[in-house]
């Protein structure tokens, strides 16, 4: 049986073949794995793993990609940053130069060129915030975000009374004073401080929407003003009225908008109370675009702005706007005032002018009378503003009223006109502008001064007249009727012309006519003589010379005065005789002297049919003359004889021991000598002066100043000479010396500066806060939706960051832009901050991506990754099974065969 089953089926061969045929698949599909490397290469190899696995692998695709998002946002992080850094390098500078603009050692022209480094890193700020960008994605700019350029105008904090005490809110150029503002909705008390946060709505007599915001505890000084702006067909309104049409909105072009179908990339900019508006297009829209981009979509808000005060600034609460004096010219109608001082006075009633030296004041022009000059209907952006007739000064918000167009006050650019009509004063004018902040008395205290003005100019020229016979004149340098009078220097011109009669409406000269005189002050010195002796009796003669003209003579007298001396030589005696002779002669002179005598030279004169008191003006004569002259002179002469020689019985004993021993010849006297021994002169006598001459004067040039009762009217030098002089002597009449002419140049005139006095510290609305909505841009951090970081970021143009009105012109705003640079500094400071944050949080995201990558990467390894080592040993062993098998199976099949041989034998 069992042979018959082996012959028939083989089964022992089909068994091994299907042994084998499953070991081959088993060893095909260990062949699949070790060459893969995967254990799961097809859904049937593991379904549940393949599930696990694939979705691993979606994620770890998925982080891979989200790790590298992460870093593009680090690079984001780092773009942004790069660029404010450059902007934090600028903020640093303008507050080296806003602190050295601060500095009172500094000119408005060394501000002015602060300003102009100021501006150009503005601008250079600007470009910043508008081309930063990060792939083409802007970082800072967004359209349509308004730039705002302080300050407003239309929101102003008003005083009352003095020390710049708060008395309300005025909004274009309506005061509502604190009760008023309570009545409109603000929660504040009696002294304007809020009592608690609210934000209060009230609509303007001609429409325009206020909205207010406070703290509790803010004062006015805090309140913040809502704008919000939609745009139109017609333009762009703010506040629910009408700002600006498009043909008064400026394009990039710098030409006004004239079609409205298509708007081209560009800044737009129009002015609106006092702030310039600029946005921005980004790339080239209809109008549709512009009207979602300004109104606002359901994905993006309009934006809207805050202004507050900024700081407060020092101005005038009255400024006097006349670059140059006022000139008044001098008329006969108004000559007898118009040197006195006046002085501007203000009060409740008005402004008037007074005569400070009489204190006469004119009629006051009530303030309400005051309109602006530049009178006409004013317009903003083509549209009429409201001014009331010119804005009268009328609401100083001291009392509660309608606030409506009526009730509009003074604006600071109204320029208003004062002037006096009243003839008992000069027609005295000025312009002045009133600060808006300014209270009643706060401007009556500036504009009570006195009035800066010189004193009346009268100028003109000299000029000379006449023959010289009697000496010239000619005007002493420095002549010009100047001369106090009654102690008033601001007069002295002008006083003493007015006082001589000058005809001031048609300029006429002013003509003086002058003689001069002489007379001999004492004893006429030339009547004087010399006495006996030759001296005088007045003295301040002298002899020049004394010259002889011939001697008579002499008179011989008797001798006297005789006497002997004796000489011995040996035993010889001599004898000689001694005595004296006088002999008189008579001498005549020729004599000369010379004397200087004291005489008053009298100038006298009139000024324009005006006496002039007498010039006086002491003067030396130099004289010469000559005089006869004679007196006696006598002579003494001494002689001595040789008489003869005496032996010695000659002589007495006495005469013998009285010679004198010689022992030589020689030593005896001569024969005969003799010589003048005294000469003595009588007395001079005078016969008669037969010459005078006046040989010269003491100077030739006189300075003096002419006068009357009026005062000094000018000063002149008289020149004279010897032979003029001479001239004048002879003859007791005065003489003519000549003329002095005053000629006007011109209209005599007087200048008035109006200086008003004391500042007022007002506040500056230039605090300007953007409400934007905050950048956004998302990073997809995950391999899941929704796994996104959002970044948020502000952002920024120079409103934003509050450098739109910064400069440094001044020192005050000098001193604001340090303060405003410093808020600057803070926001951007706080944008880098915020990138930097970002940057830190996604490196960390980064790691974190990794790891999970990393981790997944492994754990799918496990599921899906061969087991090199055991597959290889599955993959040997189905080698030997599969040998096996084929071993059997060519047994089995032999067997089969050996069956068939049998059969076949």
């Amino acid at each position: 049986m069992g042979s018959i089953n082996v012959v028939t089926h083989n089964l022992q061969g089909m068994f091994s073949d299907r042994q084998l045929g499953i070991v081959e698949t088993r060893k095909k599909k260990s062949t699949e794995k070790l060459s893969s490397g995967y254990k799961i290469n097809r859904a049937a190899d593991d379904a549940a793993g393949l599930t696990i696995s694939e979705n691993m692998r979606r994620m770890i695709r998925g982080l891979t990609q989200a790790s590298a998002n992460v870093q593009d946002g680090v690079s984001l992080c780092q773009v942004a940053d790069g660029y404010l850094d450059e902007v934090h390098d600028m903020l640093h500078r303008m507050t080296e130069l806003s602190v050295k603009g601060a500095n009172g050692t500094l000119t408005d022209e060394d501000r002015n060129a602060i300003n102009e480094e100021i501006d150009a890193l503005k601008s250079e700020m600007r470009r910043i915030f508008n081309v930063a960008n990060f792939n083409e994605i802007p970082l800072f700019h967004v359209p349509y975000t308004p730039e705002i350029k302080p300050p407003a105008t239309d929101m102003e904090l008003f005083h009352v009374g003095t020390g710049n005490t708060v008395g309300g809110l005025e909004f274009n150029n309506v005061r509502y004073n604190i009760s008023e503002l309570q009545s409109k909705g603000l929660k504040i008390d009696d002294s304007g401080v809020a009592t608690e946060d609210f934000k209060a709505s009230f609509d303007l007599w001609d429409g325009e929407t206020v909205d207010i915001s406070m703290k509790e505890g803010d004062t006015l000084a805090k309140a913040k003003r809502n704008y919000k702006w939609t745009v139109d067909e017609n333009g762009i309104s703010i506040n629910n009225k009408f700002a600006a049409d498009w043909a008064h909105i400026t394009g990039p072009d710098g030409n006004p908008v004239s079609n409205t179908d298509t708007f081209a990339a560009g800044t737009y900019k129009f002015t609106y109370h006092g702030m310039e508006i600029l946005f921005d297009i980004d790339e080239e829209t209809d109008f549709d675009g512009v009207v979602s981009g300004i109104n606002g979509d359901a994905a993006t808000k309009p934006a809207t702005w805050d202004i507050s005060v900024g700081g407060a600034v020092t101005k005038p609460a009255v400024k006097i706007d006349n670059d140059d004096p006022q000139s008044i010219n001098v008329t006969n109608a108004n000559k007898d005032f118009i040197d006195h001082r006046f002085a501007v006075v203000a009060d409740a009633n008005g402004i008037a002018i007074k005569d400070t030296k009489t204190s006469y004041t004119t009629e006051y022009t009530a303030w309400n009378t005051f309109t602006d000059t530049n009178a006409g209907t004013r317009y903003e952006n083509g549209n009429p503003i409201a001014t009331n007739g010119g804005y009268p000064i009328k609401n100083w918000g001291i009392g509660n009223d309608a606030n409506g167009e009526s009730e509009i006050t003074f604006d600071d650019t109204a320029r208003y006109l004062y002037k006096a009509t009243d003839s008992n004063v000069p027609e005295i004018m000025f312009n002045f502008k009133l600060a808006e902040s300014a209270s009643l008395e706060e401007i009556e205290d500036a504009l009570n001064y006195d009035l800066s003005q010189s004193k009346v100019m009268a100028s003109g020229y000299f000029s000379t007249g006449g023959s010289g016979n009697y000496g010239s004149l000619s005007i002493a340098s420095g002549s010009s009727f100047a001369v106090d009078v009654n102690g008033d220097n601001r007069s002295g011109d002008f006083a003493l012309q007015r006082a001589y009669g000058r005809n001031f409406d048609t300029n006429e000269a002013l003509t003086a006519s002058i003689t001069v005189g002489r007379s001999i002050t004492g004893r006429n010195m030339a009547d004087d003589v010399p006495d006996a002796s030759g001296a005088y009796s007045v003295g301040g003669h002298t002899i020049v010379s004394r010259a002889l003209n011939n001697q008579s003579g002499p008179t011989i007298s008797s001798q006297y005065n005789e006497s002997f001396s004796y000489y011995k030589l040996g035993d010889t005696y001599y004898k000689y005789r001694n005595y004296d002779e006088d002999r008189v002669y008579t001498n005549t002179y020729t004599a000369k002297d010379s004397y200087a005598q004291t005489v008053e030279y009298a100038f006298n004169g009139t000024l324009n049919g005006t006496a002039m008191n007498t010039v006086t003006e002491s003067q030396t004569e130099y004289y010469e003359r000559k005089l006869a002259q004679t007196r006696t002179q006598t002579d003494t002469w001494h002689y001595r004889d040789y008489v003869r020689t005496f032996d010695e019985s000659d002589l007495t004993d006495s005469e013998k021991a009285g010679a004198i021993e010689i022992s030589y010849a020689y030593q005896l006297p001569q024969n005969r000598t003799s010589s003048i021994t005294n000469t003595t002169y009588g007395d001079y006598t005078t016969g008669r002066i037969y010459d005078t001459t006046l040989t010269g004067v003491e100077k030739s040039n006189y300075s003096m100043d002419f006068t009357s009762d009026k005062g000094k009217a000018f000063s002149f030098n008289y020149n004279v000479t010897t032979d003029q002089a001479k001239s004048i002597a002879t003859g007791s009449a005065a003489k003519n010396v000549g003329t002095v002419s005053f000629t006007p140049y011109g209209f005599a005139y007087k200048s008035f500066r109006p200086n008003v006095y004391g500042s007022i510290s007002e506040a500056e609305f230039s605090s300007i806060k953007l409400n934007v909505p905050k950048k956004q841009l998302d990073i997809q951090a995950g391999a899941n939706q929704g796994n996104v970081i959002t970044m948020e970021w502000s952002p920024l143009n120079l409103t934003i960051i509050g450098l739109s009105g910064v400069d440094t012109t001044t020192m005050e705003s000098s001193r604001a832009s340090i303060g405003m640079v410093q808020n600057a500094l803070d926001i951007i400071s706080e944008t880098r901050s915020t990138f930097g944050a970002y940057q830190n949080r996604f490196e960390h995201t980064i790691r974190n991506l990794d790891n999970v990558v990393e981790n997944t990467q492994a754990a799918e390894s496990q599921i899906r990754d061969t087991d090199m080592p055991e597959e290889m040993v599955r993959f040997a062993k189905e080698n030997i099974l599969e040998q096996v098998n084929s071993t059997i199976l060519a047994q089995a099949n032999q067997s089969t065969s050996g069956v068939l041989s049998l059969l076949n034998s």
